[in-house]
């Protein structure tokens, strides 16, 4: 292939392969954006299914903004980082194949994503952008699990208390008396949530849920 087509300079793929091998005791490589192995070679035998793998390791680092490790079909680890020209992803740096034992994974391949930066090989703001977009989810997730948590009790009570009289509208037949009470539990529901209305629903469900199971 040209050097003009290949992702990473001859001369720079030499030097970083050196220093990373070096640093880790294995080599990088470079595979276009569909996976197939430009420069350099994986330290293990290539199963037909590693262009996946390949795409998947570089992918991912992309789309979460943080280094990913994956395991191919032959039971050894392949981590990547995109290589992008602007925003476009053109292929990926890579290194692996390793058994999941060999060396400290987490830290190598967060060696091989500050290489890629370093080298202005990776889109650096988006990677950091992608990062911060998952912590900020993360965090949201979490405050809403906690602030269920919190209320789940409460919202227990509340229904402990209105269960009897709506059992006793349903087996009435008393159509208009069990809507009020449900309505009247599902209102506590919204209120709970702090007017939230994606907690609310989430508060609702877990009545529906609490109601089909009596």
């Amino acid at each position: 292939m040209p050097e003009s087509r290949l992702p990473v300079p001859p001369g720079v793929f030499r030097r970083i392969s050196a220093e990373y091998r070096s640093a880790w005791g294995v080599g990088v490589f470079t595979v276009d954006a569909g996976g197939a192995v430009l420069q350099g070679r994986p330290c293990c035998r290539q199963c037909p299914g590693c262009a996946v793998i390949y795409r998947r390791a570089f992918g991912e680092t992309y789309r979460w903004g943080e280094p990913f490790i994956t395991v191919c079909s032959m039971e050894r680890v392949v981590w990547g980082v995109p290589l992008t020209a602007n925003q476009l992803i053109t292929g990926g740096l890579l290194a692996g194949g390793v058994e999941l034992d060999a060396i400290d994974l987490t830290a190598a391949a967060k060696a091989l994503v500050e290489l890629a930066i370093r080298e202005n090989l990776t889109n650096a703001a988006i990677l950091e952008s992608r990062k911060q977009q998952y912590y900020e989810e993360r965090r949201r997730a979490e405050a809403l699990h906690m602030i269920k948590e919190r209320r789940y009790q409460t919202m227990r009570e509340i229904y402990l208390a209105e269960e009897p009289l709506l059992m006793s509208a349903i087996r009435q037949g008393d159509v208009d008396a069990a809507l009020e009470i449900v309505c009247r539990m599902f209102l506590a529901a919204y209120r709970a949530s702090g007017h939230r209305l994606d907690l609310a629903r989430s508060l609702a469900l877990e009545y529906a849920g609490m109601i089909c199971s009596s």
